[in-house]
């Protein structure tokens, strides 16, 4: 009985702690996301379809 329950509680450990990961992995990449005005971004597009 003591061994089921260690390997329950080990794996809702990891299963939450997992979860929690990612979520701190996704909330670190998208931190950093820059952010332009329209201006900037009217701009932005025009140079990119010039290019193309």
């Amino acid at each position: 009985m003591a061994v089921e329950l260690l390997v329950f509680a080990l794996f809702a450990l990891l299963s939450v702690g997992g979860t929690l990961l990612l979520y701190a992995f996704i909330q670190r990449e998208t931190d950093a996301e820059e952010t332009m005005d329209r201006r900037d971004a009217e701009r932005e597009a025009q140079e990119e379809s010039r290019r193309r």
